[in-house]
């Protein structure tokens, strides 16, 4: 597996069609995790980023490839220490119930709901603060 944290416009046009919200750069940023004959496994976009604070959004193919324990390491590094933020936070559709038993496996905590944040559909709101993240302590 690749990890890369290239800033390519295909990237954003993947996250942007499986979680149908509109991603591109330099509004956002990502890292991307690739097979290794460079096929889009995963794309973490990191938007709406304050002083304390940014939404991180996952975009998979579906079959958990994008994931080991040096990619949650850079999905975290690169808020929690490169940016120094103290918290991210996700939503998600309550009828992602995949997602939300991902999140909640890796250390989100449920914090509340918004109200029709997909329209008709509310978004469950998920914060994770930077001592919470267990990711952190892995040794490259």
């Amino acid at each position: 597996m690749i990890i890369t944290g290239e800033q390519r416009p295909e990237y954003f046009r993947f996250a942007s069609d499986i979680l149908q919200e509109p991603f591109e750069w330099p509004h956002c940023k990502c890292i991307t995790t690739l097979s290794n004959t460079g096929e889009i496994l995963g794309v973490v976009v990191y938007s709406q980023t304050t002083l304390t604070n940014c939404m991180m959004s996952v975009a998979s193919d579906g079959t958990g490839r994008f994931l080991s324990r040096a990619a949650l390491y850079e999905f975290f590094a690169l808020p929690f220490i490169q940016w120094g933020k103290p918290r991210v936070t996700t939503l998600i559709r309550p009828s992602n119930t995949h997602s939300i038993n991902f999140n909640r496996k890796i250390g989100f905590i449920q914090e509340g709901i918004v109200r029709r944040a997909y329209g008709d559909e509310d978004g469950i709101l998920f914060g994770m603060l930077k001592e919470e993240c267990r990711f952190l302590n892995y040794k490259r």
